[in-house]
């Protein structure tokens, strides 16, 4: 028997072993300069460029939340909802507690005719934080039947009412749904002294 032929397999298999160790270390590095590449154009608005960014991470980790998440920002921002829609939704899996996720997603729904669905993301979301603006707005949106209408303004009633902008649309809303046209005009002035 050959005596190297005994340490020959410990050292290949050790040798083996550390290039795994250095080339996924290698790629952790390669993703973290495609995400700092990304989000510097996102900072800066810089869109198209982000999107080509977070896409190249895509391929690298087709899961990776930060660029499916940001991908969905993104595309919600430029009014794509129909692109923005699967990128928030896979993003509210990945990261179910994200809460600014979870109401752009609420946007969406509403803005896609999912009412239901609008509706009951945005009373998940006020559950955690009651005052979450654009989640008072999906629910003041959705809002059909007389029982959603009172629903909505027993969640606006826990709000302060120095609340803003959102605060005051969200019952201008409520009362154009109700018919009650003066008071829609009460809350838009309200809505405009607020954020003028």
């Amino acid at each position: 028997m050959n005596p190297l032929r005994g340490i020959t397999l410990p050292i290949t298999l050790g040798l083996l072993l550390t290039t795994l160790l250095l080339g996924c270390g290698a790629g952790e590095k390669k993703k973290m300069r495609i995400l700092e590449r990304a989000d510097r154009y996102f900072k800066t608005g810089e869109y198209d460029k982000a999107k080509i960014e977070y896409l190249n991470l895509l391929r690298i980790d087709r899961n990776d939340a930060t660029a499916i998440q940001q991908l969905g920002f993104i595309w919600f921002e430029e009014g794509a909802i129909l692109q923005a829609y699967p990128y928030l939704s896979r993003a509210r899996e990945l990261v179910p507690d994200n809460i600014a996720v979870s109401t752009k997603l609420a946007t969406v729904l509403a803005a896609l005719g999912e009412g239901a669905k609008a509706r009951q993301e945005a009373m998940s979301i006020l559950q955690e934080s009651a005052d979450q603006e654009e989640a008072l707005l999906v629910l003041a949106d959705t809002a059909r039947t007389d029982e959603e209408i009172e629903e909505t303004q027993e969640q606006l009633r826990r709000i302060p009412e120095e609340k803003d902008l959102y605060y005051h649309l969200a019952w201008a809303t409520l009362a154009i749904r109700q018919g009650d046209l003066a008071y829609a005009q009460g809350e838009l002035e309200e809505a405009l002294k607020s954020d003028p």
